[in-house]
């Protein structure tokens, strides 16, 4: 599938992924599988935040309907800064790319999975911003199952981004290292709920 207008909104085309995958659905398919080159999209860096945007929309959209969507970019295009900022919403991407993922989940209004240290904290903080998740006085929860590790910064981070939202963030289900990490930390915005 080539990439389609990048001055259009791809919000907008959410609507068409939703009829092309209910046409495939009463042509007798199970689902739709489509591979799109976003590289055109995403050259001029303002669009990044509305494409990063659509991307976690999309993934929602596919935790619910029959549809994969498998994502390329030509990084020698766009440079691996800019791969990198695209690849951390996918649900799978390449470690090389990004340490962590911020995914959609079936019961938190996101998942954080992977690696977060010093090194990524200002990419994970442009993401969640980007996704947009957290509103003024709202509980955002965090699915943190698949987090393997993250840094006293990238739990300061966290928080500093739901403080400057005036939400709670809850990250349900890290590591035990997590909980006992979050324990030594001043947090004002985020609270751990540790596994049972």
């Amino acid at each position: 599938m080539p990439a389609s207008d990048p001055a259009a909104d791809p919000v907008d085309e959410l609507h068409d992924l939703a009829a092309m995958t209910q046409d495939s659905i009463n042509a007798g398919y199970t689902g739709l599988r489509i591979v799109a080159n976003g590289t055109l999209r995403v050259l001029n860096p303002r669009r990044r935040d509305r494409i990063v945007r659509y991307e976690h929309l999309i993934d929602r959209f596919c935790l619910e309907h029959p549809l994969t969507m498998l994502c390329a970019y030509d990084a020698a295009a766009l440079g691996n800064s800019a791969v990198a900022e695209l690849a951390c919403v996918h649900a799978f991407a390449h470690e090389a790319l990004s340490p962590f993922q911020v995914r959609a989940a079936h019961s938190a209004d996101a998942a954080l999975a992977g690696n977060i240290d010093v090194f990524c904290t200002d990419q994970l903080e442009q993401a969640l911003q980007r996704i947009g998740i957290a509103t003024s006085g709202a509980t955002v929860v965090v699915d943190a199952t698949g987090l393997e590790f993250i840094d006293a910064r990238g739990l300061l981070t966290l928080d500093r981004f739901a403080a400057a939202s005036d939400a709670v963030m809850v990250l349900r289900c890290p590591p035990t290292v997590v909980t006992r990490l979050s324990n030594l930390v001043d947090l004002i915005a985020v609270r751990v709920e540790g596994r049972a």
